[in-house]
């Protein structure tokens, strides 16, 4: 490209494409929820459900949260009680965009597209429409045919989606027991469990990956938490109160993980594992515990001048016997 006045010019104006506005959209999101309590003598419950959906400001990519709330507490007698709670998230994405310095990443695309290249094709709904990114024969329609090291940002879309689902569930319970005015034990237990499926494609074609490639992630999480401890309260004079702790924790945690690649993908456009010639598969297993003795102090004067002494020891599965 050369200025109008050069001796070399053809006379012919280039022509200017806006790529960068054309390409992005007006994102959405919605956000609704509903929840009901009540509560009586010794009894109260809570409940709630929320969607949220997000479209956004880059073509076919998309968020979506949903969740679920339960918690209750009973009040048995003057000295007993208890509450539970049970939380539900499902959450993920028909297709979240590769990061920018990725190969087949579309905002590396854009921005290294010139301005005399249309990424639309001329179209109105280009995200969309296959004419925008695809020539007759099915090849990637980019600037310089794709072989400057980047798939074009609307064949990257439609052609290199990322997806993910993740479901998970919080519960907590806790019961507390007066043993006297002064004392409460506590029992807490909780868990922590999710399971997310991931997918990764690359299609036949990619500039990342010419021949084509899928990949199936697996991820199942298990947290399992637990505290007993002992809460005494004193006022030891009108000036003066004292408070101790002291308990014990436990926590179990272990994460199931397995990879499945596919490779050199046979047909465009097929996500699936069994479109592949080669395979890959990988697992592993994580596995920590962690048992830790734990205790507190706070003196306060007045409420306004407080001492406060904390301690803890842990006892954990990932160092050597004598070593913790």
């Amino acid at each position: 490209i050369v200025g109008k006045s050069d001796p070399t010019s053809n006379g012919i104006p280039v022509n200017r494409y806006d790529n960068i506005g054309n390409f992005f959209e007006t994102g959405h999101t919605n956000d609704n929820s509903v929840s009901v309590t009540g509560k009586t003598e010794k009894f109260g419950y809570y409940f709630s459900f929320g969607r949220l959906s997000q479209k956004g400001i880059v073509p076919t990519t998309d968020f979506f949260r949903n969740t679920a709330r339960f918690g209750a507490t009973f009040q048995a007698s003057d000295k007993l009680d208890f509450s539970v709670s049970a939380n539900y998230f499902n959450t993920g994405s028909g297709n979240r965009m590769l990061p920018g310095g990725a190969p087949g990443g579309a905002l590396r695309s854009l921005m290294n597209t010139p301005a005399n290249f249309d990424i639309t094709n001329g179209l109105k709904d280009p995200a969309n429409d296959p004419r925008s990114y695809t020539f007759e024969d099915g090849s990637q329609r980019a600037y310089a045919g794709g072989t400057f090291r980047f798939d074009g940002p609307y064949w990257s879309l439609n052609n290199n989606p990322h997806t993910d689902n993740n479901n998970r569930v919080v519960l907590v319970e806790e019961t507390n027991y007066r043993l006297f005015d002064w004392l409460t034990a506590t029992l807490r237990v909780g868990a922590d469990i999710y399971n997310e499926k991931r997918m990764a494609l690359f299609n036949k074609g990619s500039v990342a990956f010419p021949a084509g490639v899928l990949m199936n992630y697996t991820f199942l999480n298990r947290d399992i938490n637990t505290d007993l401890y002992l809460t005494a309260s004193r006022k030891l004079s009108n000036r003066f109160n004292l408070k101790v702790i002291a308990g014990h924790n436990y926590f179990d945690h272990q994460l199931d993980a397995a990879v499945n690649q596919g490779n050199n993908l046979n047909l465009p456009g097929f996500e699936n594992i069994s479109n592949a010639s080669t395979f890959n598969v990988t697992q592993a297993t994580t596995q920590r515990r962690l048992v830790a003795g734990y205790a507190s102090a706070e003196l306060d004067y007045r409420n306004w001048l407080i001492l406060n002494v904390t301690g803890r020891n842990e006892w954990t599965s990932t160092l050597a016997k004598g070593k913790n």
